[in-house]
């Protein structure tokens, strides 16, 4: 605030000791007796013309006061005699006790506030030191409350205009204007030009009791600014404040008040201020120009003032901001621009009164000040900036010293809202992009500024419009420079400017983008409710300062569901609480909010198709397989298999390399339903058992779990699925055991290897793992898993695990294994060994892998082969197949594996089993034949075998 109080009060100025034994003669002189000249009634206002004629003359001159009232006397020389003639005023109480004098080398002044009402006599004489100069001398009254007439310059005041006015030697102007109780009062006295003496521009201002309110001067401007304490008439006494208060001058005095209609001269500045535009203005020595707008209750006003030229002195800009009620709300300056940004505490008409605020209050220049109101039109000037905001757009903008740019866009209730403003360019001074969001109701819902770039984000607390305040937060508000905003909306159509990135997001699919100084990113995906959302944002490069990748997942319902960031990469993992338009928004979470650089964004989801992009990795798993791929920073690989309610699931995942830091592989497991069933990760692998409650797509999300999500690696993926068929790849062990046979295998960091053999009901199985080569953190682990699936013993051993067991059912049994040490990630040599095992005669090529093993005609003749012999068992007759022979290039085709699908099932439904499933369906000239196709029937027709 602008400390009023600062205004100079007027004292009588010293005198030389000389002048000090004059008045000591005065003193002598005024206690003998002396003639007495009666000169008349004075009229209040006039300027009074008298003569002192004769050594010792004493002129007398009356009027009346009431008790309260103020008294000014101003006393001026015309003309002297021989003797310099020092004009001297006495005043006179009515009770005849003198109650105030001065007097002066060529004019004299007394200000008194009458104590008690009557007739006062101001006596004049000569102050010389012989009390014997004779002149003549002009005496003036200014008094207040009461009638008064001017006697040159003075008078009723008019609102806003600038009045001139002239002091001779000697003189007071006294100026009225009414005004009532609490009205803003604001004036300004400017020297237009001086005589041969500096001429201090005095004033008092003066309230309807006669009570001195204040009073100022300066060099060669002075103001007073204050809200009225009562209603009724103001005067104002105009006068020179030298120390001989004899100089001469011309100026101006200006009245500015609110509640009142004002008019704005002629070549002057001021009026009614349209929301939005930039209003210049000229200050001239001692001016006030006033502006006023009207607002509403709780209306947001956000006020600018900037210098755009300055005088010979610096101009400090300088403004108040005056309530319909009179009271001043706020009031700032600057060195070349200030600002006020408040909420209107009432409806009405509001006045901004401009100046300058320079010691002197004499400095003169040129401004712009603008309006930026809410709950009310507005215009942006051709060569500003501000208006609608485009959802996802970068909107440019320039600003001046002391501008405001205003930006509005329109949200509906709980509407997710992320704002970002960064610098483009900057002036001589640094500038801090700055900005203000309010509300529909004008409330300040959030303002920050930064160093180059600064953010808001904040969920719609109402339907309406918003409005958006630019500027610069510098310390002085002055500095200048470029700028983007940019709206990140959610419940609305947006646009993804030509040289930006973001839009619809393509589940699996890397989609890459750039942040430049407060950008913002705006991606989405549709989601149904109860989906899994995985987002992996990883930085690819950085400016100059770090770019720490950060982002934002809103719901449909414009719910901040999560954020985060990281030094390279972040993640967030979710299930869809509602059906709809998911928004992600992409920055940077540095301090200054103004770093660069290229990123990565992933999403994968479940129940939705998804691609895997060129050079990555993930898609659907083969059981028994071992899957590879790499994960690059914030990377996320989505795999995906088939399983049905009740299915033993192993899952096995290894790091193979390791990047700079230690790579933790991590992984999620997602069933049918979108719920995750479970996660984990490892110093270098983590396994999962589960059994799978539902019958549908899972999918298994692949990441890495160090502590900023940004290690990079390579791995192994294994699923074993039982029951089933399932592959083993050439380079791993695993497939058809035969009883009392050793069979060898390596374990390899994250592997799974299974086994299978056949056994009766009730026959005893004993089962032998061994570690072999001496890996000292190696133990042998072993799970076996009946014809159904269910996991029906385990066992585990430093050196050895055996399982002894008496089998319940009849059928394929499986055998998975692995490592039991702390972090299940130790390799070794193991042999295993199965008693008790039924003889089954092995397929040719019994091991074939996918992707690797061609299909044969004899894999299909065994297999046509093998069914028969299975249907005869069951009393049915044997198939005749299309191609019987496969000779002369018949190539494998659909018409060959639904015959045998066909005829295989007929004879489970003789031998009472359950029918085993497929899982993909045939389709002719579309379908390849493939080594999984082979498997899956070899294995249905093992289990019927045993």
């Amino acid at each position: 605030m602008i400390d009023h109080d600062s205004a100079r009060p007027l004292v009588r100025r010293s005198h030389s000791v000389a002048r000090y034994a004059a008045w000591l003669a005065l003193l002598l002189a005024a206690l003998a007796p002396r003639p007495a000249f009666a000169q008349g009634a004075m009229t209040n206002g006039l300027n009074h013309s008298g003569g002192i004629s004769l050594a010792g003359e004493i002129d007398e001159w009356t009027f009346t006061a009431s008790a309260g009232d103020w008294i000014s006397v101003g006393i001026g020389e015309q003309s002297s005699g021989v003797d310099p003639f020092w004009p001297w005023i006495r005043l006179i109480g009515p009770t005849g006790t003198q109650v105030d004098s001065s007097y002066g080398a060529l004019a004299a002044h007394v200000h008194y506030r009458a104590t008690t009402g009557g007739t006062y006599t101001v006596r004049v004489a000569s102050a010389d030191s012989g009390n014997d100069a004779t002149g003549t001398y002009q005496l003036t009254l200014a008094k207040s409350p009461g009638a008064y007439t001017p006697g040159d310059e003075g008078g009723p005041m008019t609102n806003g205009t600038n009045h001139a006015g002239t002091i001779h030697l000697g003189d007071l102007d006294m100026w009225t204007f009414s005004a009532n109780q609490n009205d803003w009062i604001s004036l300004s006295l400017g020297e237009v030009t001086s005589g041969t003496d500096p001429f201090y521009p005095a004033f008092w201002l003066v309230g309807p009791d006669g009570a001195q309110l204040r009073s100022t001067y300066g060099a060669l401007a002075a103001q007073i600014h204050l809200r009225a304490p009562t209603s009724g008439t103001y005067a104002v006494f105009v006068a020179t404040a030298d120390t001989g208060v004899d100089a001469t001058g011309t100026y101006l005095l200006t009245l500015a008040k609110s509640h009142t209609p004002y008019v704005v001269p002629p070549g002057d500045e001021g009026g009614p201020m349209t929301n939005g535009l930039n209003h210049p203005g000229t200050i001239h020595v001692g001016d006030l120009d006033m502006w006023t707008f009207t607002a509403n209750q709780n209306d947001w006003i956000s006020l600018a003032l900037g210098e755009q030229t300055s005088g010979t002195d610096p101009f400090y800009p300088s403004f108040w901001l005056v309530g319909p009620d009179g009271t001043e709300l706020r009031s700032t300056y600057g060195t070349l621009a200030g600002q006020i940004h408040i909420r209107a505490p009432q409806s009405g008409s509001y006045s901004v009164i401009v100046s300058t605020a320079d010691t002197g209050y004499d400095a003169t220049g040129t401004y712009l000040i603008t309006l930026a109101k809410s709950h009310a039109n507005y215009v942006v000037p051709p060569d500003d900036q501000g208006g609608p905001m485009t959802n996802g757009s970068n909107h440019p903008g320039t600003l001046h010293v002391g501008d405001l740019d205003m930006w509005t866009f329109t949200a509906n209730q709980n509407d997710w809202i992320s704002l970002a403003l960064g610098e483009v360019s900057s002036g001589t001074d640094p500038f801090y992009p700055s900005f203000w969001l309010v509300g529909p109701d004008g409330t300040e819902l959030r303002s920050t500024y930064g160093t180059l770039a600064a953010q808001i984000h904040i969920r719609a607390p109402q339907t309406g419009t918003y409005l958006v305040i630019v500027s610069t937060a510098d310390t002085g508000y002055d500095a200048t420079g470029t700028y983007l905003i940019t709206l990140a909306k959610s419940h609305a159509n947006y646009i993804v400017p030509p040289d930006d990135q973001g839009g619809p997001m393509t589940n699996g699919t890397n989609h890459a983008g750039t942040i430049h100084v407060g950008d913002l990113d705006m991606w989405t995906f549709p989601a149904n409710q109860n989906d899994w959302i995985s987002l992996a944002l990883g930085e690819v490069t950085s400016g100059t300062d770090p770019f720490y990748p950060s982002f934002w997942l809103v719901g449909p319902d414009g719910v901040e569901l999560r954020s985060t960031y990281g030094t390279l990469a972040a993640q967030i993992h979710i299930r869809a609480p509602t059906t709809g338009t998911y928004s992600v928004i992409v920055s940077t979470a540095d301090t200054g909010y103004d770093a660069t650089g290229t990123y990565l964004i992933t999403l994968a989801k479940s129940h939705a198709n998804y691609v895997v992009p060129p050079g990555d990795e993930g898609g659907p798993m083969v059981n028994g397989a071992n899957h590879s791929g790499a994960i690059h920073v914030g990377d996320l690989d989505m795999w995906t298999f088939e399983a049905e309610q009740n299915d033993a699931l192993a899952l096995a995942l290894g790091e193979v390399t390791s990047g700079t830091d230690p790579f933790y592989p991590s992984f999620w497991l997602v069933g049918p339903n979108g719920v995750e069933l479970q996660s984990n990760y490892g110093v270098q692998s983590a396994f999962m058992n589960i059994t799978a409650p539902l019958t549908g797509t899972y999918r298994v999300i692949i990441s890495t779990a160090d502590t900023g999500y940004d290690a990079t690696g390579t791995y192994r993926l294994t699923l074993a699925k039982t029951p089933g068929s399932f592959v083993v790849p050439s380079d791993d062990e695993g497939g058809l055991m035969t009883a009392g046979v050793p069979y060898t295998g390596t374990i390899h960091v994250g592997d799974l290897d299974q086994w299978k053999f056949c056994t009766i009901q009730g026959a005893n199985i004993n089962i032998t793992m061994t570690q072999i080569g001496g890996a000292s953190d190696f133990y042998p682990w072993m799970r076996l898993r009946n014809p159904a699936g269910t996991q029906i013993s385990s066992s585990a051993g430093d050196l050895v695990a055996q399982i002894n067991i008496n089998a319940a059912a009849r059928g394929i049994h499986t055998l998975v294994l692995s490592t039991f040490d702390s972090g299940q990630d130790a390799v070794g040599d193991y042999s295993i060994t199965v008693l008790g095992a039924r003889p089954i005669v092995p397929f040719t090529d019994d091991v074939l892998s996918a992707q690797i093993s061609l299909v044969k005609a004899l894999h299909i003749t065994e297999l046509r082969a093998r069914i028969n012999a299975l249907r005869v068992t069951y009393g049915l007759a044997p198939m005749t197949w299309t191609d019987p022979l496969l000779t002369g290039g018949v190539m494998a085709k659909k018409a060959h594996l639904d015959e045998m699908r066909t005829a295989l099932l007929a004879a489970y439904a003789a031998a009472k089993r359950t029918q085993p499933t497929f899982a993909e369906a045939i389709t002719a000239q579309q379908t390849i034949i493939r080594a999984s196709h082979i498997a899956e029937l070899r294995a249905a027709v093992l289990a019927l075998e045993c």
